[in-house]
């Protein structure tokens, strides 16, 4: 009887997520404009272009953004859903602002989500953000 219960709650967090990765440096960038100036852009971005409540069949992004007192800046995205919460942020954009007056952006990202078959799913966010920096700020569709 105690094994089964130990088998089936490793089923629940598994299922949960607790198997998903960190978000891991992906990308560093380097942007002209100062880190303030850089940081309410992606802020700004990654609210129009990510952030979505849950529905019924999928679950939320939501964003945060914070300044530090250090002259740096963090905007995370995290999944959230009504059963599970909001869960530790899956992609953190940290805006550093260097000597010169231009931002260095360093991007981690890790998995958005694992289905029941083990396979864990990364939206692949980094890439707009590289791109946002880049001049294009268009949103992709499947987000």
């Amino acid at each position: 009887m105690e094994l089964q219960k130990i088998s089936l709650s490793f089923l629940v967090l598994t299922i949960a997520g607790c198997v998903l990765s960190p978000p891991t440096e992906v990308a560093t960038i380097t942007a002209v404009t100062p880190m303030q100036e850089t940081a309410r852009f992606l802020e700004k971005q990654t609210k129009e272009c990510w952030e979505r409540s849950a529905g019924f069949w999928e679950d939320g992004i939501t964003i945060d953004a914070r300044m530090s007192l250090y002259d740096t800046a963090l905007v995370s995205a995290a999944r959230w859903a009504s059963d599970i919460g909001i869960q530790d942020p899956f992609l953190v954009v940290e805006v550093m602002s260097e000597p010169d007056g231009s931002s260095r952006i360093v991007i981690s990202e890790g998995d958005y989500a694992c289905g029941l078959d083990g396979d864990c799913d990364s939206l692949e966010l980094h890439k707009d953000v590289v791109r946002w920096l880049a001049g294009d700020t268009s949103c992709r569709e499947d987000t």
